[in-house]
């Protein structure tokens, strides 16, 4: 049986509009991963979700000690000098002034110490960053999560004791 033109013309305007939606729909994973980091991710095996800022969070289980912690690997990169750098971060500490007087001349000193990172803070919350210049392999990324997650848990217990809530 023949379609009549009408009815061609019909499916098209149909698989049109569906090939747009399925593409509109693919856009931010797109936008989100064009320099792989998902791909690496799943390499290692590693379960992460994209928050709303693009960024990929991580919990990071460090099932031994029960604890775990919060990882973000930023979603874009920055460039310098033809250099794309990508940050990952993980918060350590809510920031008041009980928890964290006195600390800043040994989180300096530690800044001077690593060999990789450093603590920033933003808002209320202090985080240990480490940025790192691309390529990096999937190897390179898993070895630099685990650092970054590390670094921010041992200074939640440090000054939490316990708490295990970032």
């Amino acid at each position: 049986m023949k379609r009549s033109g009408e009815k061609v013309q019909k499916l098209l305007r149909h698989c049109i509009l569906v090939l747009g939606l399925a593409s509109a729909a693919a856009a931010p994973l797109m936008a989100a991963d064009q320099d792989g980091v998902a791909a690496m991710l799943d390499q290692q095996k590693i379960k992460y979700e994209v928050d709303k800022d693009k960024d990929y969070k991580i919990i990071y289980d460090f099932s031994e000690e029960k604890r775990s912690q919060i990882v973000y690997i930023s979603g874009a990169t920055e460039d310098y000098q033809g250099m794309k750098i990508r940050t990952i971060f993980a918060p350590a500490v809510r920031l008041d002034k009980d928890r964290i007087e006195g600390q800043f001349k040994s989180l300096l000193e530690h800044n001077g110490k690593s060999k990789i990172g450093a603590w920033e803070i933003d808002g209320d919350v202090l985080f240990f960053s480490a940025r790192v210049v691309e390529p990096i392999t999937a190897e390179e990324l898993a070895a630099m999560l685990n650092l970054v997650a590390s670094v921010a848990d041992d200074k939640e217990i440090e000054v939490s004791g316990k708490l295990d809530e970032l």
